[in-house]
């Protein structure tokens, strides 16, 4: 009997650490962080992860046009909230900044996503929204030929005419905790699990529901998300057949 409780524990504990995704160390030297491929920011696209730390005032995502202009850096502030530092416009008269929640430094799953509409971009965090307009011209996110790649909880040693935000190397606080669901949405509209290119002083085990493709439930036209419960499916995001 003894041995057969020890076994479920077992199967039990593997169920519920299966959905940790990338777990980030927190390292401040050498800063760890997770690489992840370019982000098609395009003007119509989003970008969406889920984070849980106990940290704050860290840096939780960073991608930018190589060096020039254009950059998108989101933050998790000391009070918890989430603030998106942009700029989406040459020259940086198209700098601007959303926020939005607080202590979501809980230790429990947030949500955050980022979606670009033209010259309007929309910050959600666990399905409250704000927005805001930048003015300008020119409302593409640099070249996609020579935009950086996304870092989630931190940041290489990247030179720093490299850095379309040089500062960061300086101010940027590495992220302790785990992330997962790193869901790009292109050009295209269709919604892709984005998969790491390397990292340091991180993990990807245990990896995510969705990872095992043995394990994911969605048919064609939905896609795949991590929950604690296992993998689960979102439709709604796809775009409607005509």
């Amino acid at each position: 009997m003894k041995t057969m409780i020890v076994k479920l524990l077992i199967v039990l504990a593997s169920v519920l650490t299966v959905c940790h995704g990338i777990e980030l160390r927190g390292t401040q030297n050498p800063m760890s962080y997770a690489r992840f491929p370019k982000w098609n920011a395009c003007v119509n696209a989003s970008i969406s992860f889920d984070f849980k730390t106990t940290r704050s005032a860290v840096l939780l995502m960073y991608t930018d046009d190589g060096g020039r202009n254009d950059f998108f850096q989101v933050n998790l502030t000391p009070e918890g909230a989430v603030r998106v530092l942009l700029n989406i416009v040459d020259g940086f008269e198209g700098h601007i900044h959303l926020q939005l929640g607080s202590f979501l430094n809980d230790g429990q799953w947030h949500t955050v996503k980022i979606q670009r509409n033209r010259m309007e971009t929309e910050l959600q965090v666990d399905g409250q929204t704000t927005q805001k307009t930048a003015f300008g011209s020119d409302f593409y996110f640099g070249d996609i030929k020579t935009n950086a790649d996304v870092y989630f909880g931190g940041i290489p040693p990247i030179d720093l005419y490299k850095l379309a935000v040089p500062t960061i190397r300086y101010t940027a606080q590495a992220f302790k905790g785990s992330m997962r669901n790193i869901i790009y949405q292109n050009c295209t509209f269709i919604p892709i699990r984005a998969h790491y290119i390397d990292y340091v002083n991180a993990s990807p085990e245990p990896a995510e529901a969705c990872e095992d493709d043995r394990r994911n439930p969605c048919s064609d036209g939905c896609i795949c998300i991590s929950t604690d419960d296992g993998p689960a499916c979102r439709c709604s995001e796809l775009p409607k057949a005509k």
